[in-house]
């Protein structure tokens, strides 16, 4: 718990500045918490570990048809040879690089943007459900090439965030 309370205050203190460099720190200090983070921590940690570990076992329970670049990662995991945490660290990317992106192509004030994402809990919602907060980040830069106007590329991210979690297609009302 004592770095989570940490990793509020730094993020906090980075908030009041304009540079990069905090910007940087405090992405590398929510990628390491993410990624070595136990799979205790949150519900769906857990669950997608025994979705993992039981890869290719029984279709009907293992494989997601309707979110296949999840299952995609999974089997690009389970080739490779890794384990569990590997797929942790490949979602924990996808979804800070994302947000980081977001904020930067967003704001003025994007250490203001990672302070509100931290506090505002959804930091923590996107360490549990993984599929999710892929998606979401996908929506999120959607959203940036709708605003300004290039809707090929806005079609490209809804779809690829559909394929992360088929609740993304809500996105499209947006339009």
């Amino acid at each position: 718990m004592t770095i989570y309370i940490l990793l509020a205050i730094v993020l906090f203190a980075f908030s009041f500045t304009k540079k990069k460099w905090p910007l940087l720190i405090s992405f590398i200090l929510l990628f390491v918490v993410a990624c070595f983070r136990d799979i205790s921590v949150g519900t769906d940690s857990k669950n997608y570990s025994g979705i993992f570990e039981s890869y290719g076992d029984d279709i009907s329970d293992v494989y997601h048809v309707s979110e296949p670049l999840y299952l995609l990662l999974q089997f690009f995991v389970a080739i490779m040879g890794w384990d569990y945490n590997s797929l942790m660290f490949l979602t924990s990317a996808i979804v800070i690089v994302g947000i980081y992106t977001f904020a930067l192509l967003e704001s003025k004030r994007p250490n203001m943007v990672i302070l509100c994402f931290y506090l505002l809990y959804y930091y923590f919602y996107a360490i549990n459900t993984i599929r999710q907060y892929d998606a979401m980040v996908f929506i999120l830069l959607a959203w940036h090439f709708q605003r300004i106007k290039k809707y090929k590329l806005y079609f490209l991210f809804v779809g690829i965030a559909m394929c992360f979690h088929n609740t993304a297609i809500i996105a499209l009302i947006s339009l």
